[in-house]
């Protein structure tokens, strides 16, 4: 060629256009994938708030309801309890048997066993102060603390039922009637006759359980939706991370550049008089690649939206 300049600048100028349509779109998916991260975050950071709130009511929500069903439980069982003494139980049989509306038997069974322990430790404390004598029959729980008996006020109700318990099997007192014939005083357990609730306060306990349970339930679920949302958030922040088609992006603008401008650029500041065969062939076929890669990429971009 007599004149190569025009080849060099027409290749150089052409491959410079290419560059700044890869580069406009570089650049525009860039600020786009920027400004979805903003939103992204936005989003994460009013997530993770919420679940500042929502965790914490659940807690309460659960140890208040899992309160309630205990309550409920323990008043299914205790008499059983109690009537078993320091004998063994099949807790998971009375627990399974007894499980409460909202509650389960992973639940239950662990209070079970610690309330037959309590049961137990209410025995081995009021037994020694019941001598077994006929004068023991007339005591009430109150006599027993005076004889150093220190009790809970959580277990008031069921020590009294372990010394009604205790007590209905120590010997009668005799006595004499009217007529001077020995007779027997009947005992009565007076824990279990001031333990009868009326039906309505056990309607109440009901309602409270429920309200408890629909409570529960309802943090639950916004709890799962939150932590749901925020697994979601986490997720697409880690995938804008690596776009697609962004690094082919910058791979393609990068040769281009390299290829079809600085290469004829540095060819052009040695100012030659006439081009050889090879190297004529060099920097067209670089031109040419860079111009296959950008239809291609625009094509494979093309297909990707469309989907």
């Amino acid at each position: 060629m007599s004149d190569p300049s025009s080849l060099l600048s027409t290749l150089s100028q052409s491959s410079a256009a290419m560059v700044a349509i890869i580069g406009g779109f570089l650049v525009s998916k860039l600020v786009a994938i920027s400004s979805e991260r903003e939103a992204l975050k936005r989003q994460l950071k009013s997530a993770r708030q919420r679940l500042k709130h929502v965790q914490p009511a659940y807690d309460e929500a659960y140890r208040y309801r899992l309160e309630n069903s205990k309550d409920t439980f323990a008043g299914r069982i205790l008499d059983d309890l109690v009537e078993a003494g320091l004998n063994e139980v099949n807790y998971e049989t009375i627990s399974a048997e007894n499980i409460p509306r909202g509650s389960s038997l992973s639940e239950m069974l662990p209070y079970a066993i610690t309330l037959h322990e309590r049961v137990k430790k209410a025995y081995d404390k009021i037994s020694p102060l019941l001598k077994g004598e006929y004068s023991d029959s007339s005591l009430d729980i109150d006599d027993l603390k005076k004889r150093g008996l220190k009790v809970a006020e959580a277990d008031e109700s069921m020590y009294e039922d372990v010394f009604y318990k205790l007590k209905s099997q120590l010997p009668e007192q005799p006595t004499t009637n009217f007529m001077g014939i020995l007779t027997k005083v009947p005992s009565y357990n007076m824990g279990a006759i001031g333990a009868i609730r009326p039906a309505w306060s056990h309607d109440i306990d009901a309602r409270r359980l429920d309200e408890s349970i629909r409570e529960e339930q309802d943090l639950k679920e916004q709890l799962v939706a939150t932590e749901s949302e925020i697994s979601r958030l986490t997720y697409d922040l880690a995938k804008l991370g690596k776009p697609d088609g962004v690094l082919s992006a910058v791979f393609i603008l990068s040769s281009l550049s390299l290829l079809g401008i600085v290469f004829p650029v540095i060819v052009m500041a040695f100012n030659p008089t006439k081009l050889s065969g090879g190297l004529a062939i060099a920097l067209i076929g670089s031109f040419v690649v860079g111009l296959v890669s950008v239809l291609g990429y625009i094509v494979w971009y093309l297909k990707k939206i469309s989907h």
